[in-house]
């Protein structure tokens, strides 16, 4: 469940404040590499971490137990 979530519409002010600070310093990170490498580079490793990521934790809290096998291929 994501920090978004949690904040139920930000009626739960903790989640949701959270949840933007995270976002923000992303960005702020994303911005500082943009200085110092290539943008092909660095949306090249941006996507390829987004997606290996999010498919560790689907993995890892969605699937059986024959696909948690396929998180090494990701490795």
């Amino acid at each position: 469940m994501s920090l978004l979530t949690k904040s139920e519409g930000f009626t739960q002010p903790l989640y949701g404040i959270l949840s933007l600070v995270i976002y923000g310093g992303v960005i702020w990170v994303l911005s500082y590499v943009l200085t110092q490498l290539p943008m092909g580079v660095v949306y090249a490793v941006w996507s390829g971490m987004g997606i290996a990521l999010i498919s560790s934790l689907v993995g890892q809290f969605f699937s059986n137990r024959s696909r948690r096998c396929r998180f090494c291929v990701l490795l």
